[in-house]
């Protein structure tokens, strides 16, 4: 995974410096972070888990956008594209852009797995502005 992973970081890195400090880079880490603590502790695939909050925001639309509600569904969209090109199957290319939809707070659509409310609560959290801290890191 770690392999897989650090190509999808250097390939999608600069697509969040976009001026947005909610939708950063650094968001991006935090939730996955998160996402990490959380997941391995509810038994979540952390192979879809990890590449869908990584993508989870790839497309960001403002909150008075008109096309918000779809955000999610356009980095869905967005990641089935980078996905393809990094060695994902198409069962996990699947499974990921699922996990990214249904943790969309505007679509407030219920999760139809631990993915997904895993990510759901991870981004929540970080835009509740709940870090926390392991081993000095920042999660």
């Amino acid at each position: 995974m770690d392999q897989r992973i650090n190509k999808l970081t250097e390939l999608v890195k600069g697509k969040y410096d976009n001026g947005d400090p909610g939708h950063d880079f650094a968001h991006i880490m935090r939730v996955i972070g998160t996402c990490k603590s959380i997941g391995s502790k509810v038994g979540a695939n952390l192979e879809v888990l990890i590449p869908a909050a990584m993508l989870h925001d790839v497309v960001n639309l403002p909150k008075d956008h008109p096309e918000r509600k779809q955000a999610s569904q356009k980095a869905a969209e967005e990641a089935k594209n980078i996905l393809r090109n990094l060695e994902y199957s198409n069962e996990e290319v699947n499974r990921i852009e699922t996990v990214i939809i249904e943790h969309s707070y505007s679509l407030g659509k219920k999760p139809s797995c631990i993915e997904s409310a895993v990510l759901q609560d991870a981004d929540r959290l970080d835009a509740l502005g709940a870090i926390g801290k392991r081993d000095g890191k920042v999660a």
